[in-house]
């Protein structure tokens, strides 16, 4: 078996070394699936794919009001997972671990 170098790869790419999924992953994971489940029953309504539009074959079809449900939840849950999927690395872009804004608001509650 050849070991490949970063030297090989164009412009100093190389690829990313996958890792396996924690436990604090789950919500994210689980937002992507039933957003993706929720996709597939709606491209299923759209074409008149009625093998699309169940869940389990033979079984009551998803109605189109539901699958835009788990859509909208799943993004929900993506999203308030915390996760950045686009970086992968879980920040959120703020630069700061802190769950406060960086403007220096702060709730009523929490002074």
């Amino acid at each position: 078996m050849t070991r490949i170098s970063a030297a090989s790869f164009p412009h100093g790419w190389s690829p990313v070394p996958l890792r396996r999924p924690r436990l604090a992953d789950l919500p994210a994971i689980a937002g992507g699936v039933s957003a993706a489940t929720g996709l597939i029953a709606l491209v299923g309504w759209t074409f008149h794919a009625t093998l699309m539009t169940t869940v389990v074959p033979r079984a009551v079809a998803m109605k189109p009001n539901t699958a835009l449900a788990l859509v909208l939840i799943g993004v929900g849950l993506a999203i308030i997972s915390g996760r950045c999927v686009a970086r992968g690395d879980g920040a959120s872009g703020s630069g700061s671990s802190s769950p406060q804004p960086r403007s220096g608001w702060r709730p009523p509650w929490n002074t």
